[in-house]
């Protein structure tokens, strides 16, 4: 199995979200929302193939992939 490893701009980024989620729509708002990205990140550890393959969208090789999804 593949390990997410979050970068401290990744964490950052996670923390202002959080914030601006929790500032304007409320804490339940903020804590759902994070939980659903944390999850997320957890499905592409355990399914790395999981999502698109962010190349095939900029046309560039790269290893990113990204998921898109509704609730």
């Amino acid at each position: 199995m593949m390990e997410i490893v979050y970068s401290p701009t990744a964490i950052e980024d996670l923390q202002h979200s959080y914030k601006y989620i929790l500032d304007n729509w409320g804490e339940n708002t903020a804590k759902r929302v994070q939980k659903k990205i944390v999850s997320d990140i957890r499905d592409l550890e355990q399914f790395p193939i999981l999502g698109v393959a962010f190349g095939n969208v900029i046309d560039i090789p790269t290893d990113f992939r990204y998921l898109y999804r509704k609730e």
